[in-house]
Order: structure tokens, then C-alpha cells, then sequence
């Protein structure tokens, strides 16, 4: 999958925050995530998201939207980065 990411800043300490524009909605992300990923949906807001969360890699958008965000432990923050952008080039096959 394609995806635009820019760097975001964020009120969490110890960590590094991205935000990725997808041709995907949120919900279609979340539900293509690995089983690995523990997902909660809060459906009952204005606008519904979603947060997942995967060792050091928290992540959280609109159902609705096309862009997400994703922080990174500031410990690892590279590799889980990696990981999780290598995740996404490869949901296209």
C-alpha cells in the first residue's frame, strides 16, 4: 500500500508520532491488522475510530478517515517503525 508520512508532534514522553495518509479507510486498516494486534473500537463517538496497540507501536484514526496515527516507544523507535511501514507495503501483496 502507498502512504504519505509526516511527522506529528504529541503530548506522550518517550515516544515518536507519525501520521500516515492511506487509500484505505481506518476501518479497513484495523480489520487487516494481524490477530497479534489487541484493537478496540469505540462505534458510540460523532466520529468512531479506532486504537490497536503491538509492542511499542500504538496506533489510532477514524473508521471513516484515510489517515492514522502511529507512535513508537522512543527505546525502539526505528525498528518498530520499520516494521510496522514494511507491514504496510506489503497489505497490497
Amino acid at each position: 500500500m502507498r502512504f504519505e508520512r509526516k511527522k506529528v508532534e504529541n503530548c506522550f514522553a518517550d515516544s515518536r508520532t507519525y501520521e500516515y495518509r492511506i487509500p484505505v479507510s481506518g476501518e479497513a486498516l484495523a480489520e487487516s491488522l494481524p490477530d497479534v494486534w489487541e484493537i478496540r473500537r469505540n462505534e458510540r463517538l460523532r466520529r468512531p475510530v479506532f486504537i490497536a496497540k503491538k509492542e511499542g507501536i500504538h496506533l489510532k484514526g477514524l473508521l471513516a478517515g484515510h489517515a492514522v496515527r502511529a507512535s513508537f516507544l522512543e527505546t525502539e523507535w526505528e525498528a518498530r517503525q520499520k516494521e510496522f511501514e514494511d507491514w504496510m507495503e506489503d497489505m497490497d501483496g
